[in-house]
């Protein structure tokens, strides 16, 4: 799983770098953040997880979101 959040955390930076306006970051927003995203997919794995597992991996994931949305509030005060 920490690998699973380390290679989507990898691929939203390289689109992030890409993005040129800000339609293009709302749509990474969207596409990561939103309800059929990624992130959300991982989150309904904790189901599957031991105790210990799902706190761990809860502190990750609730991390690995905290560092998407900075990104991309960042990029948003940017333009």
């Amino acid at each position: 799983m920490i690998e699973k959040t380390n290679n989507l955390k990898a691929v939203f930076e390289e689109k992030l770098k890409t993005a040129k306006v800000l339609a293009d970051i709302e749509q990474l927003r969207i596409e990561f953040l939103g309800k059929k995203g990624p992130v959300q997919e991982l989150t309904s794995h904790m189901k599957d997880l031991s105790s210990e597992k799902k706190r761990e991996f809860g502190i990750l994931l609730n991390s690995l979101k905290q560092e998407l949305i900075t990104s991309i509030d960042a990029k948003i005060k940017y333009y």
